[in-house]
């Protein structure tokens, strides 16, 4: 996690941990004008089979 500059809000970043070196990631943020609103950005994409499925990421509850 990392503060959002001007917020008291943090960005979560999550990679993709099936295939090492997989370039896929996304980014978790709270909406600044409607707190209760995620924000997901996804970059980059899988380069193996079936990455998609096999992923499992936990989102903090302090989010």
């Amino acid at each position: 996690q990392k503060p959002i500059n001007g917020t008291s809000y943090f960005r979560a970043y999550y990679k993709c941990s099936t295939v090492r070196g997989c370039p896929a990631r996304k980014f978790v943020e709270l909406a600044l004008d409607e707190p209760s609103v995620l924000i997901l950005n996804y970059e980059g994409e899988h380069h193996h089979a079936n990455g998609a499925k096999n992923l499992r990421m936990m989102i903090p509850s302090s989010l």
